[in-house]
């Protein structure tokens, strides 16, 4: 069903049981005019598909309850934004998941809670390309596995480039995996972040708060504790 209406609330009410894979289809909605989220929002899986220059906002004490997280498939040459309120974290349950290609990615004012992973951005057919992924003013954490993977660990593989990757202001800890795991980057900026108390499983090489994967070219880490923290065979890095 594509979506009309800028005020989710009633989609999820009356096309949505807690049970059911919904799809918010943007191709149709004019990206110059918001989506909003409000109240207590529940499915087992939200596909957002086309993607491009679109904002979704979230309103003071907005929250998405997903089992299997929120997947972004189709997106195209814009992008998308996914905003909290100024006063409130929107609350994700289940995290962000991206699959194809992305030229833009903004997540900024989130708390995002369980599931696999907090933000997963990896290689499925091998010919991703990823632009600008902004992470900022965030909670990431209690994820099964990485709070935030962007591309591959993989050395024999090449992960999908990606432009540059920002994450800024941003708490990530208690995820049974990394941290934070990056990989491709041309430019990688971690700014005034805490990332700390990861790797809870205890897996091996996956237990880290930070690791820096193969095929980064310059990686800048500002005014961010590195506690936990692995760089392997990368470009650049530079601590201040």
């Amino acid at each position: 069903m594509k979506i009309q209406n800028l005020h989710l609330k009633q989609f999820f009410m009356n096309h949505v049981k807690p049970s059911q894979v919904a799809m918010i289809d943007l191709d149709n909605h004019d990206p110059d005019t918001a989506l909003f989220i409000e109240g207590f929002n529940t499915a087992d899986r939200l596909y957002l598909k086309h993607a491009n220059g679109h904002k979704i906002f979230f309103k003071e004490g907005a929250c998405l309850y997903t089992q299997r997280g929120v997947m972004i498939i189709d997106s195209k040459e814009k992008g998308l934004t996914i905003v909290g309120a100024s006063s409130q974290l929107g609350h994700i349950n289940g995290g962000i998941i991206v699959v194809g290609s992305l030229n833009h990615l903004r997540i900024e004012g989130l708390e995002l809670v369980g599931g696999q992973f907090g933000l997963h951005m990896s290689q499925h057919h091998g010919t991703e390309q990823y632009g600008v992924i902004e992470i900022s003013n965030c909670i990431i954490r209690n994820a099964e596995k990485e709070g935030v993977y962007i591309g591959k660990s993989d050395q024999s593989l090449s992960p999908p480039r990606t432009e540059r990757l920002t994450v800024s202001n941003t708490l990530i800890t208690m995820c049974g995996w990394d941290g934070l795991q990056f990989a491709g980057c041309d430019i990688a900026k971690v700014e005034k972040c805490q990332i700390y108390g990861n790797g809870l499983d205890d897996e091996p090489w996956q237990n880290f708060d930070i690791t820096v994967n193969p095929k980064n070219n310059l990686v800048y880490f500002d005014n961010t504790p590195l506690y936990k923290t692995q760089i392997l065979n990368s470009g650049k890095i530079f601590v201040n």
